[in-house]
């Protein structure tokens, strides 16, 4: 504890002492005992300002002149420092000693980090007693700080001063009109002898008599729990025990208190040692000529075999004075010290953008919502679950949280197309991934729905692809082999070439839906994500505008287009449907509709060009001659271009099925 004005160095009790177990010149100063004292650094502090500075409530005339010379002061108050404010900011120094040598020399240390914010027991005190209108009261007997104090509901001062009292182990008496607020401690006491007490000559007792309470009435065991300043202020509990006696009892207080834990041992072994010390009460008859006691004084009566020595607690005047008291004992309350606790100080939340992607998917599994676009999520460090939220004009509305980490990635090599719905065995994709990892399975595996993966075409469609074999070839980078390709009905996204770099998401139990109601589809809506832990409006959120068409509801394309010349010259069109919903099984006839009604429409192609539409509801269609010499001016061709559309009520028009037919 230092202070510093105009290169003078001030101590409180020796010049230039100081604890650091590295220097040869660690001492502590003199009368010190060697424990932790926010209290005297105080006292020093405002001793040294009410000296010098003039506009000091408690500043002396005359011990701070003006020069003659200069016409200043011969100490410029202004121009003092006290030493010293540390860069390093509270609580990380002292608590990461990892981080700093010298961190654990801040107990003992001069550092005002973490201690100018401590409020004067006695100020804390009066402020409680002002806040309820009452000003009758001295309370500059008492020492010491208090780092916090919570008063978090509506109570009386008194029950707000009762833990107080017990954590600084002071009372209240009444004294003269005031309510004094007196510290326990090394009082001197008053001599008594047993002439000194009031006794009437027909009476045989001594003028004195002593009660000793039984051992099983006091507790064994003492807890007190409070708020933990070296701890991010989270709940902490000290215990006291005695290790000798028959007393089962355990007592338990919790102080709304912002205490270290040294401090917080302190007064949970001083309150056990107190109250096995009061345990003996004395009730004295003292005379009225001793009308300058009060409560709270100190006595000690001479009993021949021993000094017995009482603190009064209670006074009763009549023709004698009958006072009670409780035992008290000398350098009871001497400060003490514990080893303090390591705190292991919690990282701070340090989260960056996540990276998520949204994917208008069909259905893969077939138990999806078919118009509920799917979310994949990764971040490093992982916080626990990203949040998703989605934004109007009067704020953001929780979606859902997503708590589990998708295997995402980009591919690594360029992939040519390739053939639908059978073994691609030519064509493998290395890919790179940014979270998670890639196993292989087996065939039967793969078909029965193991490793679906989406790839991102650059013009935004999905196809969704199963490998069968995964081989890591460098870190965080796998071959993909025995590839099934267009699966779910994207054959229609497969690229000639998909560019190395398409976007790569494992489709696992990590794949989120969105909640989209199905009217929603097709508008745009502003999407938060960040952190779960961390609110909407952090920095580390980030938003986007998507909209989704539902791709779930889309029909899949026909299969096996054929074309045959009928009678009169006519085409008659054929092909088989698929279904999008519930067709892996292979007990019935047909696999389901899927849709409402069953409809089609033809596109007659010359080229790009489209010539006709033709509806169907049923999957053949006639194209006649007739329709054939308006589009082509004859019937004799052999080639026919075409593209077959099944329709959804939902959807409108599914995948697209187009050939170039040769006419049978």
């Amino acid at each position: 504890n230092i202070l510093r004005c105009k290169g003078i160095v001030a101590f409180p009790n020796e010049p230039n002492r100081f604890v650091d177990p590295k220097s040869a010149e660690s001492a502590a100063p003199r009368f010190s005992r060697g424990t932790r004292d926010d209290f005297i650094q105080r006292r020093f502090i405002e001793a040294e300002m009410s000296y010098w500075s003039p506009g000091h409530p408690a500043h002396v005339a005359g011990t701070n002149p003006v020069s003659t010379v200069y016409g200043g002061r011969m100490v410029d108050p202004s121009r003092m420092f006290l030493w010293t404010w540390d860069a390093r900011p509270f609580p990380a120094f002292p608590e990461r000693s990892d981080v700093w040598a010298d961190a654990a020399n801040w107990r003992l240390g001069h550092w005002l980090n973490g201690r100018m914010g401590a409020a004067p027991l006695a100020a804390l005190t009066a402020a409680i007693m002002r806040d309820a209108g009452f000003e009758d009261f001295a309370a500059d007997g008492l020492h010491g700080v208090v780092d916090g104090f919570v008063i978090d509901r509506i109570m009386s001062p008194r029950a707000a001063l009762e833990p107080l009292m017990l954590a600084g182990f002071f009372d209240a008496v009444e004294s003269d009109g005031l309510i004094r607020f007196a510290q326990s401690g090394d009082a001197a006491a008053m001599p008594l002898t047993p002439d000194m007490l009031a006794v009437d000559d027909e009476s045989a007792a001594p003028g004195w008599k002593l009660t000793r309470a039984q051992e099983t009435e006091l507790p064994v065991a003492l807890k007190l729990t409070y708020i933990d300043g070296g701890g991010e202020y989270r709940q902490a509990a000290v215990e006291a025990r005695r290790l000798a006696g028959v007393s089962q009892r355990v007592v338990t207080a919790a102080l709304p208190m912002v205490l270290t834990q040294v401090e917080a041992q302190r007064i949970a072994d001083l309150w056990l040692q107190k109250t096995w010390e009061e345990r003996e009460r004395g009730d004295l008859a003292l005379p009225p000529g001793l009308i300058a006691l009060e409560p709270g004084d100190i006595v000690s009566l001479d009993l021949g075999h021993r000094i017995a020595r009482y603190r009064l607690t209670g006074l009763v005047d009549g023709d004698r004075r009958e006072a009670s008291g409780v035992s008290d004992m000398p350098g009871l309350f001497a400060p003490s010290d514990a080893p303090p606790r390591d705190a292991t100080p919690t990282a701070p939340r340090d989260f960056g953008l996540p990276l998520v992607v949204f994917m208008d998917l069909p259905l893969v599994a077939g138990n999806e919502t078919p118009h509920a676009p799917r979310i994949a999520v990764a971040a490093d460090p992982w916080p626990g679950g990203i949040a998703l939220y989605w934004q109007d004009g009067t704020g953001a509305t929780l979606d859902r949280v997503i708590s589990a980490e998708a295997t995402l990635g980009r591919t690594a090599s360029p992939l040519a197309g390739g053939p639908a719905s059978r073994w691609d065995e030519a064509n493998t994709l290395m890919v790179t991934l940014a979270s998670g990892t890639l196993s292989s399975a087996s065939g039967r595996a793969i078909l029965d729905g193991a490793n679906f993966a989406a790839l991102e075409t650059p013009d935004g469609s999905w196809e969704v692809i199963q490998f069968r074999e995964a081989e890591l070839v460098a870190p965080a980078t796998y071959l993909l082999r025995g590839l099934l390709r267009g699966q779910a009905g994207t054959e229609a996204a497969m690229q000639d070439v998909l560019a190395e770099g398409a976007r790569f998401v494992l489709l696992d139990d990590a794949v989120s839906e969105i909640g989209l109601l199905e009217a929603e589809r097709g508008l745009e809506r502003q999407w938060l994500f960040g952190p779960a832990p961390l609110p909407y409006d952090d920095p580390s959120y980030a938003s986007v505008t998507r909209a989704f068409d539902g791709v779930g509801l889309r029909p899949f394309s026909p299969v096996h287009l054929r074309a045959r010349r009928g009678e009169g010259g006519s085409i008659e069109l054929t092909w088989i449907r698929r279904t999008r919903t519930g067709g892996d099984s292979w007990t019935g006839l047909d696999v389901p509709l899927g849709e409402e009604l069953e409809a089609y429409e033809i596109e007659i192609r010359d080229g790009d060009a489209v010539k006709r539409v033709i509806a169907a509801g049923e999957a053949r269609a006639v194209y006649t001659a007739a329709q054939q010499t308006a589009d082509f001016g004859s019937t004799d061709f052999g080639n026919l271009d075409v593209t077959i559309y099944q329709l959804s009520r939902a959807f409108g028009r599914g995948s697209g099925r187009s050939a170039h037919l040769h006419v049978e």
